[in-house]
């Protein structure tokens, strides 16, 4: 893929999504992509406990090889999600290399948290998989269900 103009517009780095956080003016989509980055960016630096599972602990060495990766198919995933959220992928991996073992980690884990549990993205959320739903419902077996039983 390549990186140029983002899916809304401008592109912009992870900083300013962490300061301003998500905005109405971004749509559904991007908010869902920015989502996947952000919990990305939990699973990474959530820290290690003596007592962690094997799924705890791969899912941080997961998170962190997505974040990190430059090359390969781990890489392009990571390339189309950044797209679609509107991130620069270089600016997200540079990002993740720095804050992964900072001593800012708990800061920064409360901002990413203090974005995803914000009401109104949930509110967006639900709103764009209840448009969703309509969509689905206006075409393909439920439309031809409507032409053969017009009372549903």
């Amino acid at each position: 893929m390549t990186w140029g103009s983002s899916y809304e517009g401008s592109s912009f780095a992870i900083d300013s999504v962490l300061d301003e956080g998500i905005h109405e003016s971004h749509s559904p989509e991007r908010v869902l992509f920015l989502c996947v980055i952000l919990q990305q960016l939990l699973d990474a630096t959530k820290p290690n406990h003596i007592n962690d599972s094997t799924y705890t602990s791969l899912t941080r060495e997961q998170a962190r090889s997505w974040l990190t990766s430059e090359v390969g198919v781990t890489a392009e995933d990571k390339e189309t999600v950044c797209f679609l959220a509107g991130i620069e992928p270089e600016a997200l991996t540079s990002y993740a290399k720095k804050i992964i073992d900072t001593k800012e980690v708990t800061f920064i884990r409360k901002r990413i948290n203090a974005i995803l549990h914000d009401p109104t993205i949930k509110e967006e959320i639900k709103e764009y998989e209840s448009s969703e739903e309509a969509n689905r419902r206006s075409s393909g077996w439920y439309a031809l269900q409507r032409v053969q039983n017009p009372t549903r």
